[in-house]
């Protein structure tokens, strides 16, 4: 009977095994946590659009800091705005006011409006004394146009 042949040696050492699985360790936890995120996503909106489904058309669910460029919101928010700065000249100072819990929504405002300078009442306005007022009136003001819910005031 002939003898089995010798163990061939391994090229790689005890010290490189270890490391290659570490790697790879590391590169399985990266494609869990990436997966993980991505299904928590598409369960948020899954959620969002089940909610949306229930409620009444233009029914507001969301908050500023939650809304999307295609939401009803922005796009409310996007034609108010616009009507009210239409003979207002560029880089005007405008003051926004809005209800306090509200905070992100003067951020949209900024962005709808990019020739602007658009700050929050704790900012005080320079040049010409104008405000945006969403559902808040600011204080001493004269409304120049729109109506309460959206409208332009002239600051004292």
């Amino acid at each position: 009977m002939s003898t089995p042949p010798p163990p061939m040696p391994s090229d790689r050492t005890p010290n490189e095994a270890r490391s290659r699985r570490r790697r790879s360790g590391a590169r399985d936890l990266l494609l869990v946590a990436a997966l993980a995120w991505a299904a928590y996503g598409f369960l948020q909106d899954v959620a969002i659009a089940h909610h949306r489904a229930r409620q009444p058309r233009g029914h507001n669910i969301r908050r500023p800091f939650l809304w999307r460029p295609t939401d009803v919101q922005p796009r409310r928010l996007k034609r108010c705005l616009r009507r009210l700065v239409r003979d207002v000249p560029e880089d005007t100072r405008l003051v926004l006011y809005a209800p306090s819990d509200e905070d992100f929504r003067y951020r949209w405002a900024a962005y709808f409006l990019p020739a602007y300078d658009v700050v929050p009442p704790l900012v005080p306005p320079s040049g010409p004394r104008l405000a945006v007022g969403l559902r808040e009136v600011p204080p001493d003001g004269t409304r120049l146009r729109g109506n309460r819910a959206c409208g332009l005031y002239r600051l004292p």
